[in-house]
């Protein structure tokens, strides 16, 4: 099953918006530790293929790498293997609200555990204490599926609500126009009518003569 060309390109927004958040947010506020793709993978898991979510997890991971400091494929290997891992929940879930932000916190979560895996292999200083697992585990998990329903749910609800008040006073000003064109109809219609009664008593009176 190919993925829509209109939902690929929503997806590739996306994916330019999580990178964005990742490049600049994390820069300007550093104490706010969220995991901008994983709200990406919950969408790629609900919406695209499998090659596809892959391909684009990897390009976006790769520009991370890019402007990390960390190893270079840190961030590519943990976006390809938690869409490996976590591609066999699509059958469970369905694009819906709700399952965006329950599939990005299980995102988030997966993607910590292998953080933290993987900083074990290549920091050996790395330290796990109470406050780590309750912040970056827990919390940031909560916070990154919040965080999908503000940027990718919440402006299109938003849109949808503007579009149906833009209708209905469109209806309405279309009704009282109506209104106030009908009075003029029915007087136009009362005076043809005078005239055509007018014309036949004329035209009576003129067989009579």
């Amino acid at each position: 099953m190919k993925t829509n060309i209109n939902i690929k390109w929503s997806l590739i927004y996306a994916c330019a918006i999580s990178l964005i958040f990742s490049l600049f947010a994390s820069a300007l506020m550093p104490s706010l530790r969220l995991n901008y793709f994983a709200a990406l993978i919950a969408l790629l898991i609900l919406n695209a293929t499998f090659s596809f979510s892959l391909w684009l997890i990897f390009a976006a991971s790769l520009i991370i790498d890019l402007f990390s400091s960390t190893i270079l494929g840190f961030h590519s290997l943990i976006g390809v293997l938690s869409i490996g891992a976590l591609f066999t929940l699509k059958r469970f879930f369905h694009n819906t609200t709700v399952n965006l932000f329950l599939l990005t916190v299980i995102s988030s979560f997966f993607m910590s555990i292998l953080q933290i895996f993987f900083f074990f292999l290549f920091e050996k200083s790395f330290k796990i204490t109470f406050s780590f697992l309750a912040v970056d585990f827990f919390l940031m998990a909560f916070l990154d599926g919040l965080y999908a329903l503000a940027v990718f749910t919440l402006p299109f609800y938003l849109l949808d609500l503007a579009k149906q008040k833009f209708r209905k006073i469109q209806a309405i000003r279309k009704a009282k126009k109506q209104e106030s064109e009908n009075p003029e109809e029915e007087v136009n219609e009362k005076t043809s009518s005078k005239e055509e009664t007018t014309e036949t008593v004329k035209e009576i009176i003129e067989e009579e003569s």
